[in-house]
């Protein structure tokens, strides 16, 4: 072991071991992992304030939570229990040493259970960490996220158009959330445990195995051990959780830190690769090292695996790369490639971390390259960093053939000079071996100048940035922008379409982009609770389907920072929620039936809400619900409603005698409603309604009907109305033509007063068939505030014929036609005197529809004759006549 230690020292350049501290690159996920602690002797915080005293000096004014280990020095926790471990150590080829190291099988239980839940969760994943909470991935009908809640892992399905499908959640089987990885044929999730007290044997690190149903098919662990590899306190420690497979095996990339140094009160941290073979799931760490590497990214070509990381330690991107194909007797050897591909300013002269102003955030690989990804000040001025320094994006090309630094180039994909500018959620997206997506949001200092491009999508704040590059980091084109905000959600391909989603507290976006042309599209699917949606239109808040409405109290707390930054990030003060840039804008909030409850302050400090509809059915309205909501004068509250919090119209307080609640709004309920009890009870102004119900006399076909009201309380009707009955039915032809194809005419509809009755009101019924010649009936039935039918009657009439031509006989004529042999059982032909067929009238009936011709007698000669035509059809016995043709006239011969 001794032996192995000093070749990583000698590959991570001669300098001190480093202890983990602060890095501005990484303050907020330190903030989030500082619960998970255990309490740290004060002498030792005291320790620490003196070596990082010169890093606190340049922090920026207010950035409170990027501090030291002296933040956690107080916090107790609590440590879940851990799930049960089959102890079943194998012997691996590290010899009797590592023996006692080597990892076996995990036991556990993880059993995904499905919701009935309609909505997707809306975590909110625009605060971005090391280790993503969030993932995408493509499956056979649609898509698939995975993330974590905090607690449990929750997975859900969309289809093609990303509406959901099926939502589960799957309990953590340890305390620590890692990472998630869609494999080949089935699916990872990473888990870590603590080992606060340094104790050998405790489980670190599990890798469970599911299938692509979610069923749990086995799992691997990692036992701490005191030494060099499996020397672990804190799992992923400043750091990311990246996986990739390569020939069976899944290897796992991560930070940790060590046990305690006594010398010093803290631990070591570093990396650490992990081996799981995927069909035993013998597990192992093949390469680690304690020497500050504060981000790690993955990804193989072959049989070689490249690792980019952010080394503090080495200061610098670095580059390397596993060969997975060397014995375990040769892993350290393996890593022989190790490389600065973007160097950082600054010196050591402290085992602590220093700021390195730069991040590495992604990593991919070309047909002839490795590039590295990430955000870095200018470097040759990094002794000059103010919070005015603004940082650049960075694309790192190192040849694969030669991997080294003398050829490696770096490319600025921007060229900022000052304002602080940093970034967030920058990635790089495969299209093609030549053809990549890079990403980013551009992060302001703060956030009094963001507004929503789209009231109606609260990620619409932020600002996507988007460019492709060639595998040689060459930019394709100009940079996209969109109003989206980036996520933990790394984006994926399929079928040529770029996708990945973001979510708040009350929005889930998918977002697309075309992978060649660039163009961006989104969908939006607005979330207020598990089976509440909500839209936003003229002003107009509202909210539809069934339950409890869900949005959060408030976003204190909430921190949106760049992984690397001179001036921070922007933080929420406690008046914000997460409505805090559409609020402005509502006049209105309107909330369906179906709706159950109004959580506490869900509608505080909206300057401008005028008007608020709750439905009947409403069950409760929480604490301080319309907190400061000044413009607001009233509050109707329905009878249904049987529990209401403090101070739901609180708008201030009086500075003067007992401070009491100042509340403006006047109350309106029902009679005897438990709002008007609510009101009286502290001193709010109230009016008293009636519990009026419509009731209804309904209209039939012969009579009139009537609408009003009553009250359930005291039986006071008023506000009568007629239902004017259906007087009048007409159709709008009782005629048409065979056409071959369904005949349907409309229907009105006109009551006694003369005005038409709107057709949801009534269902019209038509007889089936009503394709050809006949009589079909329509029959009215009414609804609503009518009853009773109506039968009404049309024909389907055969088609026309034409005259073709009239001869002129001795006292006949020739009257010649065209066929119509579809649906014509004959021709029905009509001579007269007179255009109106009303003098000396003959009507001659022809059977067959394949005659053309007919010669009629018993004319007088010499007089003028005018002639049609028309065909029949004979159904059930009934003639039904087509329309005449045109006339023809002639004059009989003598």
């Amino acid at each position: 072991m001794k032996k192995k230690c000093k070749t990583v020292l000698t590959l991570v350049l001669a300098a001190a071991l480093c202890f983990t501290s602060v890095c501005p690159a990484l303050a907020a996920e330190e903030a989030g992992e500082a619960a998970s602690k255990e309490v740290i002797a004060e002498e030792t915080a005291a320790e620490e304030d003196e070596n990082i005293e010169s890093y606190d000096a340049e922090r920026p004014a207010g950035d409170s939570v990027i501090k030291g280990d002296e933040d956690i020095v107080k916090e107790e926790v609590t440590v879940p229990e851990v799930a049960e471990v089959i102890e079943n150590p194998t012997v691996s080829e590290h010899g009797e040493e590592a023996a006692a190291a080597a990892q076996g099988s995990a036991s556990g239980s993880s059993t995904i259970t499905w919701t009935q839940n309609s909505m997707p969760a809306t975590i909110d994943i625009t605060s971005l960490s090391l280790r993503k909470r969030a993932y995408l991935a493509a499956v056979k009908d649609g898509y698939m996220r995975v993330l974590y809640d905090g607690k449990n892992i929750v997975i859900e399905y969309f289809d093609q158009d990303f509406h959901m499908t099926r939502q589960g959640y799957l309990p953590m089987e340890l305390e620590l959330w890692g990472g998630f990885y869609q494999g080949q044929n089935a699916y990872y999730i990473v888990e870590g445990g603590l080992n606060t007290d340094c104790i050998d044997g405790t489980e670190v690190v599990r890798i469970i195995k599911y299938d692509t149903n979610w069923k749990r098919l086995g799992a691997g662990k990692i036992l701490a051990k005191n030494g060099w590899e499996y020397e672990i306190r804190y799992p992923f420690d400043y750091g990311c959780v990246n996986m990739d497979e390569v020939n069976g095996k899944l290897y796992v990339v991560t930070g940790r830190e060590g046990y305690v140094d006594e010398s010093v009160g803290m631990g070591h941290q570093g990396m650490m690769l992990i081996r799981m073979d995927e069909k035993s799931f013998a597990t192992e760490i093949v390469y680690g090292d304690f020497y500050h590497s504060f981000a790690q990214y993955m990804c193989h070509s072959g049989e070689n695996l490249y690792l980019g990381e952010l080394s503090e330690g080495g200061r610098c991107t670095s580059l390397s790369r596993f060969e997975t194909s060397k014995t375990d007797t040769d892993y350290f050897n393996a890593f022989s490639d190790r490389f600065s591909v973007l160097d950082y300013g600054g010196t050591r002269d402290s085992v602590w971390a220093i700021p390195c102003y730069a991040s590495v955030d992604d990593m991919a690989i070309s047909s002839g390259n490795v590039l590295c990804l990430g955000t870095s000040i200018d470097q040759t001025k990094y002794d000059s960093v103010t919070s005015d320094t603004a940082h650049n994006i960075y694309l790192t090309v190192t040849s694969k053939s030669n991997l080294d630094k003398d050829h490696t180039t770096v490319k600025w994909l921007t060229n900022y000079s000052g304002g602080g500018k940093s970034f967030i959620g920058v990635n790089i997206t495969k299209v093609n071996d030549d053809r990549f997506l890079v990403s980013w949001e551009e992060l302001p200092a703060d956030d009094s100048s963001l507004k929503l491009a789209d009231p109606r999508d609260t990620l619409s704040s932020g600002l996507l940035h988007y460019v492709f590059v060639d595998g040689s980091g060459n930019k394709i084109g100009k940079v996209f922008t969109a109003p989206a905000m980036i996520s933990d959600c790394h984006p994926i391909l399929r079928n040529g379409t770029i996708i990945y989603y973001a979510s708040n507290d009350n929005c889930l976006d998918f977002y697309t982009i075309n992978a060649q042309s660039g163009a961006f599209k989104k969908t939006v699917t607005r979330v207020a609770g598990k089976n509440v949606t909500w839209n936003f239109k003229d002003g107009v808040l509202s909210f539809s389907g069934k339950g409890d409405i869900a949005v959060p109290i408030d976003l204190e707390g909430s921190y949106r920072s760049a992984v690397s930054s001179a001036s921070g990030g922007y933080s929420y003060s406690s008046s914000d929620n997460c409505w805090k840039y559409l609020r402005g804008q509502v006049t209105g909030v309107s909330i369906g039936k179906g709706v159950t409850s109004v959580p506490e302050r869900a509608f505080a400090w909206f300057p401008k809400l005028k008007n608020v509809t709750l439905p009947n059915g409403l069950k409760s309205i929480g604490k301080e619900a319309f907190f400061s909501c000044e413009s607001l004068q009233e509050l109707t509250i329905p009878g249904s409603v049987v529990k209401i919090g403090d101070d739901i119209l609180w708008t201030g307080s009086y500075w003067i005698s007992d401070e009491s609640h100042v509340t403006y709004a006047t109350i309106k309920g029902d009679c005897n409603s438990y709002a008007v009890k609510y009101a009286k009870k502290n001193n709010i102004s109230y009016e008293a309604k009636h519990s009026f119900k419509k009731a209804v006399t309904k209209a039939t076909t012969k009579k009139n009907g009537k609408t009003y009201t009553k009250c359930s309380l005291c039986g006071q009707t008023k506000s009568e109305k007629v239902i004017y009955y259906p007087k009048t039915i007409k159709l709008s032809s009782k005629t048409l033509t065979y056409t071959g194809k369904v005949r349907k005419p409309t229907v009105k509809v006109v009551g006694s007063n003369g005005k038409t009755i709107a057709a949801d009101h009534y269902t019209v019924t038509y007889a089936k068939g009503r394709k050809t010649p006949g009589k079909y009936s329509v029959k009215i039935r009414f609804k609503g505030n009518y009853e009773g039918s109506i039968t009404r009657y049309f024909k389907i009439l055969p088609k026309q014929t034409k005259l073709k031509k009239l001869t002129p006989k001795s006292k006949k004529i020739l009257v010649k036609w065209n066929k119509q042999s579809v649906q014509t059982t004959g021709y029905q032909i009509q001579c007269a005197t007179d255009k109106k067929f009303k003098k000396n009238k003959k009507t001659v009936k022809v059977k067959g529809a394949a005659k053309t011709g007919k010669t009629i007698s018993g004319f007088k000669g010499g007089q003028k004759y005018y002639v049609r035509i028309r065909t029949y059809k004979t159904v059930k016995g009934k003639n039904y006549y087509s329309k005449w043709s045109k006339l023809k006239a002639t004059t009989v011969k003598e």
